[in-house]
């Protein structure tokens, strides 16, 4: 029964990832000419926060002066950004609707395309189009970044993209991957379906947690995490132990902790430490809030840590990870925890466009006792979330099966 309705997904994802590849690297270098050709570059640029101040200093080094800013914060209207007025919706529909293209460059994690789209279309837009093909066609500038990149890439992963698929342990699940893939490749938003209405990184309907839980918050931020999980479990659990490395958002979640009833702050642990692969010091770049992130090109350097090695008689129940793309690298750290002490581990998979297959895969070959399941919790993939569930604590979702080893 279970692979009878698998069947159509899969055989989705294989006529997606048949597609030639110079296929697909044509779709990037010439999308955004094809959609925006009749209008002969006549833009307007629908959302005049940072990114679309990077697409107007882009555009401008082809030559290519967009006609006005439009964006929804009415306290911007009549204000102009680096020179290009920034004008009400209904107005900006008004003076150019008939004649040139807007496009939508608003990029966070609340905004939906097909939203905005709509709005634009009812207003009387004549086209509407996606930030997607222009950051295609100018890919050295834009990407990639997040869960973008350009779409040959995903070919390139064919084989891992199908063990992946394998891999998940509900039809949700697959649905939502083999959605993201075709996200990937094609940039039609139209695909993908509504978040996922549970609670991030605590959907109770994969799990449940006890009084005995021992929580592992690793990219703790300013205590945000820890906020919603107190606010659903009060003292009702055994610990917390919570890594942040940004020394900015670490004294931010220091005063947080710092001032919750006695009762529960004894049972929170914080370490000003990234977890990674290995035990010493890496490159981090700090101060920028969520996004502070380990990489190359960091300005300062933090300690790191094997969580196998911080937690070796912590015995911890469920492991949250959001840490910027290094997730790969903070899971092979703690090998050792997954395989023997058995935790719920929710790791983000939205930091890069193949931690989509290459993370579960990488917790396949690490342990043999977990569900996994795939949730988005946030418009357009962002807060997409890997959870590994194991056995016995799984409580089954709809179109739930166990997964092949």
């Amino acid at each position: 029964m279970e692979r009878t309705r698998a069947a159509p997904l899969e055989k989705q994802l294989s006529e997606l990832l048949s597609e030639p590849l110079e296929a697909a690297r044509e779709r990037s270098r010439t999308a955004f000419d094809r959609e925006v050709g009749a209008f002969k570059n006549r833009f307007v640029l629908f959302g005049g926060g940072n990114m679309g101040r990077r697409v107007l200093a882009r555009l401008r080094q082809d030559g290519i002066e967009p006609l006005a800013f439009s964006d929804n914060q009415s306290s911007q209207w009549g204000e102009a950004i680096d020179g290009l007025d920034i004008l009400a919706p209904r107005d900006a529909v008004a003076r150019f609707g008939s004649d040139a293209v807007f496009v939508v460059t608003i990029y966070n994690n609340r905004h939906s395309f097909p939203d905005t789209r709509t709005q634009l279309l009812n207003l009387g837009c004549r086209k509407v189009i996606s930030i997607i093909p222009l950051r295609w066609k100018y890919w050295e500038s834009f990407l990639p970044y997040f869960r973008d990149d350009l779409p040959h890439k995903v070919l390139l992963e064919a084989d891992a993209i199908h063990r992946a698929f394998s891999l998940w342990s509900d039809e949700p699940s697959r649905r939502e991957f083999v959605a993201q893939v075709a996200w990937r490749l094609h940039g039609d938003f139209d695909v993908l379906g509504a978040p996922d209405a549970e609670q991030e990184y605590f959907p109770e309907d994969l799990f449940r947690f006890t009084g005995d839980d021992l929580i592992v918050d690793v990219g703790a931020f300013d205590g945000d995490t820890i906020r919603r999980f107190l606010k659903l479990r009060g003292n009702e659990f055994r610990g917390i132990v919570a890594l942040e490395p940004d020394p900015e958002n670490f004294g931010k979640l220091s005063r947080y902790v710092s001032e919750l009833p006695v009762e529960v702050s004894a049972k929170i642990e914080l370490y000003e430490l990234a977890a990674a692969s290995h035990a010493g010091r890496v490159r981090f770049a700090g101060g920028e809030g969520v996004a502070s992130a380990v990489g190359n090109t960091g300005s300062i350097e933090v300690s790191c840590v094997r969580l196998d090695d911080l937690l070796a008689a912590s015995h911890p129940t469920y492991i949250k990870m959001d840490v910027e793309g290094a997730e790969p690298d903070a899971i092979e750290g703690c090998k050792r925890i997954l395989n023997e002490e058995r935790p719920i581990l929710a790791a983000c998979v939205y930091h890069a466009q193949d931690h989509l297959w290459n993370i579960p895969i990488a917790l396949s070959r690490i342990t043999q006792d977990h569900h996994v399941f795939l949730r988005p919790h946030m418009p357009e993939c962002w807060d997409t979330v890997c959870y590994a569930v194991p056995h016995g604590r799984s409580i089954g979702a709809e179109g739930f099966s166990v997964r092949p080893c």
